[in-house]
């Protein structure tokens, strides 16, 4: 079993304002293009993680970026999907390939105007954080809203950096960039009312016998 960290939630790279994180998603998205290799693999991983639990109605991806993952939830048959980013960018991106039943809005995961964005479409049978977990401004309150719009019932699906990677081999540069630890997330999911359905690494193995990448589903108390 991956050896976890003892280390709480904390931001590495200093506190940067909300516009200047959604400044550098907005450039940043004008060199990542719609389709890359992280895409398919956000998507390919999305699969896995729900393999078994497919969403009964509405989904809600937080920091959907190009849109890949909520484009392939509807080819899956999801009739509602909404995604949100900070970035203005991303959203617009995704919005030139919007298929029937899904909504791209620019929102920030630690505002509470969130709520309000999303309200049509709240609550939410599923709610994802695809690789975005780590770089909202606030991990806490982001799982805390994000809770907040989950359906009695409904499911919650992190997929975040290992902690170990990050231990070894450092953060990516991003301007917001945190250390998921699992047991801090665990903790804190479990005083929301929060049961892990199933976890699994995926990525390449490193020395010690983690992976690079970490998947978990949790579901919400009826």
């Amino acid at each position: 079993r991956p050896r976890r960290l003892r280390r709480a939630d904390r931001m590495i790279a200093g506190s940067p304002t909300r516009a200047a994180v959604a400044a550098f998603y907005d450039e940043a998205a004008s060199h990542w293009g719609d389709v890359d290799a992280v895409s398919a693999e956000r998507v390919e991983v999305t699969s896995r993680l729900l393999e078994g639990r497919p969403p009964r109605g509405d989904v809600l991806e937080v920091g959907c970026g190009n849109g890949a993952v909520c484009r392939r939830l509807s080819q899956w048959g999801v009739a509602r999907v909404t995604g949100v980013d900070l970035s203005g960018v991303s959203v617009e991106r995704a919005c030139t390939r919007t298929p029937p039943g899904v909504e791209f809005h620019v929102a920030d995961a630690c505002d509470e105007a969130l709520a309000t964005v999303v309200a049509h479409r709240a609550p939410f049978d599923l709610v994802l954080f695809c690789d975005s977990l780590e770089h909202v401004l606030d991990m806490s309150v982001a799982l805390r809203n994000a809770v907040k719009l989950l359906a009695p019932g409904g499911d919650l699906g992190l997929t975040f950096p290992h902690p170990e990677l990050r231990r070894r081999v450092g953060l990516d540069g991003q301007p917001t960039d945190h250390v998921v630890d699992l047991d801090w997330l665990s903790e804190l999911l479990g005083g929301l009312e929060l049961s892990k359905v199933h976890e699994f690494g995926y990525g390449d193995f490193w020395p010690g016998g983690y992976t690079t990448y970490w998947a978990c589903l949790w579901t919400k108390a009826r």
